[in-house]
Parts: C-alpha cells; structure tokens; sequence
C-alpha cells in the first residue's frame, strides 16, 4: 500500500543574522511500510514531522531524497491527473480541516461522493448515514461557520471517511474534540478498518497512541523509532 525508502525532506528557515537561509531536516533517511489493511499510528511530539510525512504520502509536496510509493506508484512520478485518480480512492484527514465556508455541511461531506461519480441517492444516503455516526445530522443545511471547531472536526472526519477510502491519512484526527467525541471519532474509524480501511493516522496525543489492532511507530525529530 505504502513503501517508502530512505526518503528525506528539508525545508529553508531565515537565518538570524540575515544570511544565507539554514537547511533544515523535517525528516531524515526515513523508510517504512504501510501493507494493505494495516493500522499503523506514527506518535510524536509537535513538530516531529508527522504531518510532513502524511503529506508527502498524499503528494502534497516533494520528497528531496528517497522513494515514496502509493498503491504501487512512485508519486514523484505520478501526473496531477494521475495524482487525483488516486487520490478519489484515498480520504485524508487534514489537521487544519480544510472545509469549504461556502458550502453547506452536507455539501462539504458530499464532495468525495462526486468526485467518484456517486448518484444523488446514493450520495444523500451515505452523507447523513455518516453525519448521524458524528452526531450532526440535524446540522446538514447549516454553513461551516456556525459550528464550533470541535463539530467541524466531526465534519472533516465525516467527509474523509464518507466514500469508503482504501487508505485514510488522518493528521491529529482529535484535534478540537473533547473526551465523548474524541472516542466517537476513534471509534469510527476504527469500524472503517475493520470494514477494509487501511489507516495511517498522526497524533501527539498519547490517549490514542495505541491501537487496539494496530501498531504504532514512534517519531522525534524527523527520525522514526520503534516497530517499523
């Protein structure tokens, strides 16, 4: 599903002095392996470098170094068409959520359903099947807006898992939640592996740093550790 070998990424940070820019590692010669069907949580403090690996995974930006497989394509040369084709058959939870303030709840969960060419029956069916899970169908026809940022986080959850994804990239899936959502949340998706899903979920929430049928991949300071 996902292989990766040796891969790093930098980025350029301003030096203090006004000089040249500083190379900095977010991460450093990383390789793992995500097979199909897999639960694998990457646990690490801010900063670490989960959200660039997830990113990386989805083809939001370049690897410097390595390869990177996805559904047994390398991405560095994938086409943006080739890319998005992908990409239909993935979800991913992205840490700032990433809604639409100009579509309504249901338009915001229903989007992944178009993309896949689902019919209008079956997509208003599978949207308020999955707003009922997160508890927000009473709020289909209301603007993003509205909502607080712990229901918006129900929303994305909603919208990431609402076309039943292959694999599911979920960067701080409780970010905003309180203890009852938070296990909601972790409850459904684990129904989602359980249902076919391979998950590759970032957190630095130690609470949900171990799934039950899972494994769990330790990252500090853009290095993994642990069981790879």
């Amino acid at each position: 599903m996902i292989h990766i070998q040796n891969i790093s990424k930098y980025y350029k940070v301003p030096a203090e002095d006004r000089g040249e820019a500083k190379k900095v590692a977010a991460l450093l010669n990383v390789s793992m392996h995500v097979e199909a069907g897999e639960y694998v949580v990457v646990a690490g403090p801010s900063g670490a470098g989960k959200s660039t690996l997830l990113k990386l995974v989805w083809g939001m930006t370049a690897v410097d170094e390595g390869v990177l497989m996805l559904l047994g394509k390398n991405v560095a040369e994938l086409s943006e068409d080739a890319l998005a084709k992908l990409h239909r058959r993935m979800g991913f939870l992205f840490q700032d959520r990433r809604l639409s303030d100009q579509r309504t709840i249901f338009e915001n969960v229903a989007l992944p359903m178009e993309m896949v060419g689902a019919t209008r029956y079956r997509t208003r069916q599978r949207v308020f099947q999955v707003l009922e899970q997160v508890g927000m169908a009473a709020y289909a026809q209301k603007q993003v807006a509205t909502l607080s940022e712990g229901e918006q986080q129900c929303i994305a959850v909603a919208r990431a898992l609402v076309h039943y994804p292959i694999l599911l990239l979920a960067d701080e899936p409780t970010t905003g939640l309180d203890d009852t959502r938070s296990h909601q949340i972790m409850g459904l998706l684990q129904t989602a592996h359980q249902t076919g899903t391979t998950l590759l979920l970032a957190t630095c929430q130690d609470s949900i740093a171990t799934p039950p049928p899972g494994r769990l991949v330790r990252i500090e300071k853009g290095r993994l550790g642990g069981r790879i």
